[in-house]
């Protein structure tokens, strides 16, 4: 059974399984949106369960997007693989909120290829299991506990970046059972090597082509079309991330279908550089808001609005008049006291520039 091209969106269900769909083995979700849909139990979206079939479940090629699960300590805004024989590949989950962010992967299942981003954890972090997890890109992911991972399953290849918590655990990945070269910018665990900067724009910064500059979930229109523009593919400086990951258990092709490797060896995360795609230029910059009130000691989000949306090298760099009003990284804004001052951004190709007052 292959269930291909639709949307399930505003779908809500109280109890056991997911708000969207039961995944039985033997079945195939692909390229479909799911928008909008909450559960009380097991899953935001969907819930797998192999059952007595012979070949595994599979969730390919699929958007999932503002989902919640409410059930404490277990529950996942996403996906729940539950007898962990599901394969999740090639799949975006951005703005879900559950005990786990983004996915559940008990042990058996595999998770590759996939970016989670700007999810909230209740507990167990954005990915969480004894399953594999190959080639993924964890960014922005805020937990009231964990905020990135806590797994003890096979994690390789794997970037995060820029997730957040308030408590314990930013980045836990166990490596006593094989995980390997995964990178973050901060993290707990064997399984993991720090040294990632927090600029993205950074010499030895990850340089995604458009990251989002919050962690957790959008509180503002801003934020969320910053959240639904945002891309985590690599550039030509992602010099961290290029040619580093483990090439035997990298996935043969990409989340959008670029063949591995492109370059001496694979990159970590979901996406492959590739050299021989065609650049798209850069024409302009805006910044929203054009004026942004920050409270000492608060944040708030600049959204650089760069132009044309499929430029080939979005990155940009912040800076600000007077750091003693306020500091800058990544458009994320920190008042520092009760005075104007104006914040600048610059693109990289082309060197285009806005501003946006700062009170």
């Amino acid at each position: 059974i292959v269930i291909d091209g639709m949307v399930f969106q505003n779908a809500k269900h109280s109890q056991w399984g997911a708000a969207a769909i039961y995944l039985r083995g033997n079945m195939t979700v692909q390229n479909c949106t799911f928008r909008n849909c909450e559960s009380g139990s097991n899953a935001g979206a969907i819930w797998i369960e192999q059952g007595e079939a012979t070949t595994p479940a599979v969730v390919r090629n699929c958007l999932i997007e503002y989902c919640v699960c409410t059930q404490a300590e277990s529950g996942a805004g996403a996906i729940y693989n539950s007898e962990g024989q599901g394969l999740i590949e090639n799949c975006i989950i951005r703005g879900c909120k559950g005990s786990i962010g983004g996915i559940r992967n008990n042990e058996g299942g595999v998770v590759r290829n996939c970016v989670l981003y700007n999810n909230h954890s209740t507990y167990n972090g954005c990915i969480y299991g004894k399953g594999s997890f190959f080639n993924n890109t964890i960014c922005n992911n805020f937990g009231d506990r964990y905020a990135g991972s806590r797994t003890e399953g096979r994690v390789t290849n794997s970037v995060f970046w820029g997730n957040s918590t308030t408590y314990e655990h930013t980045n836990y990945v166990d490596g006593s059972t094989g995980a390997t070269k995964n990178i973050g910018d901060v993290g707990s665990g064997s399984g993991i090597t720090t040294g990632l900067a927090a600029d993205n724009s950074a010499t030895d910064g990850p340089n995604f082509v458009n990251p989002t500059s919050f962690s957790g979930l959008p509180k503002t229109d801003v934020e969320k079309g910053a959240v639904e523009k945002a891309s985590f593919a690599l550039t030509s400086f992602s010099t961290k991330l290029l040619n580093q990951a483990d090439a035997s258990s990298a996935p043969t092709k990409d989340i959008d279908g670029v063949a591995r490797p492109k370059g001496t060896g694979s990159y970590i995360g979901a996406y492959e550089y590739d050299p021989d795609a065609t650049v798209i230029h850069v024409t302009g910059v805006s910044i929203e808001p054009a004026e942004i009130e920050v409270i000492e000691g608060k944040t708030g989000t600049l959204v650089a609005k760069v132009v044309p949306d499929n430029a080939s090298n979005k990155r940009v760099e912040w800076s600000i008049d007077d750091v003693t009003i306020a500091t800058i990284q990544n458009g994320k804004v920190t008042g520092v006291k009760p005075v104007t001052t104006k914040a600048h951004v610059k693109t990289l190709d082309g060197e285009f520039k806005a501003e946006a007052k700062v009170i």
